[in-house]
């Protein structure tokens, strides 16, 4: 019956392995291997050009000066005691701002002659400079302002300032091409920032001194015409019914004297504390010229120039076998 039926075909179905990640894997590393010399080479021109970079870019290091700020402040117009408190982030990220600000910045520029420095004014210009001056024809020489300005911009440029986590810590950090210059002017930042502060409470002090004493002499001419209000009252009237007039010269003449004794009291308290200014900020620890470079960094450079190589390489190969198998699939063309 069976060979009635004629012979059975047998169909065994093909072996088609199972596409998963140890199939990716092995796919990647035979991609790998196959354009290796491409990948390898891509490397090297990646690194040569890295080590070009670091051997030409101009070297810089950064020093850094810390500040703190009191974490208590007096105000001035109150008692000594009166309106102090912890200092918040508002009023230390106003400091910061004080410290970037361009009165501190024109004060280390006067201070230390910046924009008589080659570093901050070059003598020859550089690419923008020399474009503009292709484009306009002309090159007029910088008078002193326009120096000074250019000066300006480039120490703010170089300046860092923050605050150290939540602390009262501020660092001002600044980079130079020279060690000791970095050093320099990151401690020329803190004092003038320290001046500053002193400067604006003595014109803080002194408005509130001029102001009383304008005020005291007001007060004063008006407790001697109230006195002798009542001496005057006393001398020309004998009269027993007056002795309610007299009552109320008396009273608003006391009045008077007790005003000019407190203005006169608050005017020498004042005047003490003009005498030992406090400012809300001093010097933790001095910038001192740094011992290594911070710039370039040689081992973040070559970092991203092995990642960027090794990248470019393999897009390289990619890009290769999939032209390759394109043209193959094109019968060759």
């Amino acid at each position: 019956m069976l060979d009635r039926l004629g012979p059975v075909n047998s169909y065994v179905p093909e072996y088609v392995p199972e596409q998963g990640a140890g199939n990716d894997i092995l796919n990647i590393i035979e991609f790998l291997f196959r354009n290796k010399w491409i990948i390898v080479g891509s490397f090297l021109v990646a690194l040569a050009l890295s080590s070009a970079y670091i051997l030409i870019a101009p070297v810089r290091y950064t020093a850094t000066a810390q500040m703190i700020l009191d974490p208590d402040k007096g105000n001035i117009g109150q008692p000594e005691g009166r309106g102090e408190g912890p200092v918040d982030t508002a009023t230390v990220e106003s400091q910061i701002v004080i410290l970037k600000a361009e009165r501190i910045a024109q004060a280390v520029v006067n201070d230390l002659h910046l924009d008589q420095d080659e570093e901050f004014v070059p003598s020859k210009p550089g690419i923008k400079q020399t474009i503009l001056t292709m484009l306009s024809g002309t090159s007029p020489p910088l008078n002193a302002e326009e120096r000074t300005q250019v000066a300006l911009e480039r120490l703010q440029k170089s300046l860092e300032v923050k605050r150290v986590g939540v602390s009262y810590v501020i660092d001002v950090a600044f980079s130079s091409k020279g060690k000791h210059k970095s050093a320099l002017i990151a401690n020329a930042v803190a004092q003038a920032y320290l001046q500053t502060q002193a400067d604006m409470r003595n014109d803080t002090i002194q408005a509130a001194d001029k102001w009383l004493e304008d005020r005291l002499s007001v007060i004063r001419s008006e407790t001697i015409a109230a006195e002798n209000a009542v001496q005057e009252f006393k001398a020309q009237t004998k009269n027993a019914a007056s002795g309610a007039v007299l009552v109320d010269l008396e009273s608003y003449a006391r009045l008077k004297r007790n005003l000019y004794e407190t203005y006169m009291q608050r005017h020498m308290e004042i005047t003490q504390r003009e005498s030992s200014p406090a400012v809300v900020a001093r010097v933790l620890s001095r910038a001192n010229p740094p011992l290594e470079r911070s710039e370039p960094r040689t081992f973040l450079v070559f970092g991203i120039g092995a990642a960027l190589g090794l990248a470019l390489g393999s897009a390289i190969a990619f890009i290769i076998e999939c032209i390759a198998k394109y043209r193959e699939s094109r019968g060759g063309y």
